[in-house]
């Protein structure tokens, strides 16, 4: 399997990329998402759209959600943490990987306590073809998804994991990445206006 940063030449990433997530809001925002962008559903939401240029999933948990395919589905590319990846036959690509953030992004490494999100928002940072990060249905609070399936943890959890992912947004924005969401969402305060 190869490690996505170091192959990060063979996405079709572009300037505005997106990253779509399993809140329940996402069911109205995902139209906003243009067909043709290059968007990576995370975990259950690769069920909204027939399509999809990448799909993520990180925890070796995932299997036990009633939303995991019984084999793979029609995404291009296939990204695995890698505590999953030697588990799922059809992993195209691997992250590293780290289970709590107290630092500033570190090179090679997707994950820093910020959940599926913040791993594939610090691989979309690594890229300098990708200009703008959209975020839809990425709310990183409450317990359950758009499809009524419990996230496993309770809002405490999550919450501290909101705190690190507003840290990678604004080292993303002070690096000169515009940093977006399709919807209110409690990160509003640390976003840039809606790119038109």
């Amino acid at each position: 399997m190869k490690d996505v940063i170091e192959h990060l030449h063979e996405l079709p990433l572009a300037p505005d990329s997106y990253i779509v997530g399993s809140a329940p809001c996402v069911t109205d925002y995902v139209d906003q998402v243009p067909d043709d962008a290059f968007a990576i559903a995370l975990n259950g939401a690769y069920v909204l759209r027939a399509h999809w240029p990448a799909w993520a999933i990180w925890r070796a948990d995932s299997m036990e959600y009633p939303w995991w395919p019984k084999q793979r589905p029609n995404v291009d590319a296939v990204i695995c943490g890698d505590e999953l990846a030697s588990q799922v036959p059809w992993t195209d690509y691997t992250f590293k990987y780290r289970p709590v953030a107290t630092e500033l992004p570190q090179a090679g490494i997707c994950h820093g306590g910020a959940t599926i999100a913040g791993s594939m928002f610090l691989m979309l940072c690594a890229s300098p073809k990708v200009h703008r990060i959209h975020l839809c249905g990425i709310m990183m609070h409450g317990p359950i998804d758009f499809d009524g399936c419990s996230t496993k943890h309770g809002d405490e959890t999550a919450w501290g994991q909101y705190f690190v992912f507003t840290r990678w947004i604004l080292w993303a924005r002070h690096n000169g990445r515009g940093v977006y969401s399709l919807h209110p969402t409690p990160f509003d305060q640390f976003l840039g206006e809606p790119y038109v």
